[in-house]
């Protein structure tokens, strides 16, 4: 078996480590956001490289926040696969989460595994919502929905410092060192909604995903089931029809699966939330997509 090391990673990596993840995953994110996710892990992102020719032939991701860790964008090269490149990128991983409580999205055939190295408290099952966006649909969104005195509008800079506020309400964190570059990504699709008083109560990133043409809502957050639909059903009408759409919703969240099963998507179970200690509190009601599921729980 040839020489393999572990290291940091660089940023000259991400172009081969997102042609190594678009083998096995339709959605993702472009490369600007992935250069977001590698800053904001802050030494918590991997490559496993050849020792002779410094060849990428894996990558792993984890960032600590909040007092916990959670990660991660985790991929081996398909020719490279149970040559124990895997095991060497978790166990660097795990030695960077160190003793902190550390969470992830498992696919579920990975859940009896991953509890092996130690994440045994299991959480919310973690559903993909996939679709081909059908205007039609989207317009008959708010059918049989009460009226809200609600405000939509795309992103400015002037509203930033509110938009991160109104995160933090609902990670009960600042994570404004992610989001402030991340909401300016060219591309990226940002509306906020504001109440009756003017105060923020959801947005929306729907962010372009720059190989395929396809998009991700990443997140969608709203203080009511209503403004999250009024909020997703603003946005998918600003996009082009028949462009595929991702969302990442929990199951406990039901007015938001129903919500992306009105505009046509598939929604699909994929993940189980685990820790290994305990589970984090998150208020799910509000959080209809998650704001980056290779960085934060929700």
């Amino acid at each position: 078996m040839e020489g393999i090391t572990i290291r940091e990673t660089l940023e000259e990596d991400l172009p081969i480590v997102r042609d190594m993840w678009l083998e096995t995953t339709d959605a993702g994110y472009s490369l600007a956001t992935m250069k977001i996710i590698l800053r904001f892990s802050n030494g918590g992102s991997f490559t496993a490289v050849s020792t002779a020719t410094q060849e990428v032939l894996g990558h792993i991701a984890c960032a600590n926040t909040n007092g916990n860790s959670f990660g991660g964008i985790f991929v081996v090269r398909k020719d490279k696969r149970r040559m124990g490149i895997g095991g060497m990128l978790t166990q660097r991983r795990l030695h960077f989460v160190d003793s902190r409580n550390f969470g992830l999205y498992s696919v579920l055939p990975r859940i009896e595994a991953n509890k092996k190295i130690g994440l045994t408290v299991l959480s919310n099952t973690i559903n993909i919502a996939t679709g081909t966006l059908d205007h039609s649909k989207c317009k008959n969104l708010l059918s049989g929905i009460p009226r809200v005195a609600l405000t939509i509008k795309p992103f400015t800079e002037d509203m930033a410092a509110a938009i991160v506020a109104y995160d933090r309400s609902i990670a009960g964190e600042s994570r404004e060192e992610f989001l402030l570059p991340y909401l300016n990504v060219p591309g990226n699709l940002t509306l906020f909604a504001t109440d009756g008083d003017n105060a923020v109560v959801g947005y929306i990133v729907v962010a372009s995903v720059d190989w395929k043409g396809n998009y991700i809502v990443n997140p969608l957050y709203g203080e009511t089931s209503v403004i999250q639909r009024h909020l997703f059903r603003e946005a998918m009408l600003s996009l082009p029809e028949q462009v595929v759409v991702n969302a990442v919703t929990a199951d406990v969240n039901a007015d938001a699966g129903q919500m992306f099963a009105a505009a046509g998507f598939n929604v699909e179970p994929i993940w189980k939330l685990m820790y290994t200690k305990e589970e984090v509190v998150i208020p799910w009601n509000k959080v209809a997509s998650v704001l980056n599921s290779d960085l934060f729980p929700m």
